[in-house]
């Protein structure tokens, strides 16, 4: 189950609990509750309606209503557990580990990078590498290699 925000031909917006399930093999979605129109709820009400689940529930991982604000930026860790599943599934690891030991950048990681970038990015060589914190990794240093002057 999940919220939806619906709006009718006038613009008007209205939150409705929806559950998606399965009927000859097509998935299909059907209206569990309407909830009425978002801009009659205030944010008290809305906060009341949060904290009357987690009680209902007994929910004990959640983030206090209060604390919502301070809450981090969501991060998407979705493509890099995927690939790393695939480095696991094809022991990339043990190919890492023969490399040169004169490296001075982690080379599985950057390869893991550039494979997440195809699969979230495919058209974008930088898509990634210029959010690299929203997936889960640090920002990568771009040191200024030494340029050769031809001998003539």
């Amino acid at each position: 189950m999940f919220l939806r925000v619906v709006k009718n031909n006038k613009g008007v917006e209205y939150l409705r609990i929806v559950e998606s399930y399965r009927e000859n093999g097509k998935i299909k979605q059907r209206t569990v509750a309407n909830l009425g129109r978002i801009d009659s709820f205030s944010e008290n009400e809305a906060k009341n309606i949060v904290n009357k689940l987690i009680q209902i529930f007994d929910l004990k991982n959640y983030i206090d209503t209060e604390d919502i604000k301070k809450a981090p930026d969501k991060k998407n860790y979705g493509a890099k557990v995927i690939v790393n599943k695939i480095f696991e599934r094809y022991e990339m690891k043990r190919y890492f580990e023969r490399l040169d030991k004169e490296i001075k950048y982690n080379a599985e990681e950057m390869l893991k990078i550039m494979v997440m970038n195809r699969i979230v990015e495919p058209k974008s060589k930088l898509g990634i590498f210029n959010n690299l914190e929203y997936f889960g990794y640090n920002k990568v240093e771009v040191k200024k290699k030494k340029t050769w002057k031809k001998k003539m």
